[in-house]
């Protein structure tokens, strides 16, 4: 009686085999790591609009408090330098805490004299937030400030 000896797989074979796996894998596992990575960059989004409302009302509070100096406030249609706020930081899922530094312009849209005899300052309040590999600028707050 002859036996028939069983051949042991190649190398080659396993090759090809593994080849193709990967092949087919691919386009499966694709979309969802598309999905993640667009889920994180939407959260980040969230999270720097978040910021920049927390930003907006501590503006709000320094403008009210007459923490900036009036006359350091811009006039009618001037834009004023950056005033820095305190340093933030937003964390991410996959990566460790980033930080975020904060700042503010001010741009008066208008000014008027009361009848009281104060003027009224209507200003556009531009919250700018640098992350370490972009710039945001939000331009969507207003407010007024009554200076004697």
């Amino acid at each position: 009686m002859t036996r028939k000896q069983k051949s042991p797989f190649l190398l080659l074979e396993l090759l090809v085999a593994l080849t193709l796996v990967s092949i087919v894998s691919i386009p499966l596992i694709q979309r969802p790591v598309a999905a993640y990575l667009k889920e994180i960059a939407a959260l980040e989004s969230i999270e720097l609009r978040r910021l920049s409302d927390l930003a907006f009302f501590e503006v709000r509070e320094l403008l009210a408090n007459h923490t900036i100096p009036l006359y350091a406030l811009p006039q009618r249609k001037e834009l004023s330098s950056l005033y820095p706020l305190n340093t933030t930081s937003i964390s991410r899922p996959p990566h460790r805490t980033q930080e975020v530094q904060r700042g503010f312009r001010l741009y008066c849209l208008r000014e008027k004299k009361g009848l009281d005899g104060k003027t009224y300052r209507f200003f556009e309040i531009q919250i700018e937030l640098q992350t370490p590999n972009k710039t945001t600028s939000y331009k969507d707050y207003r407010t007024t400030v009554v200076t004697p």
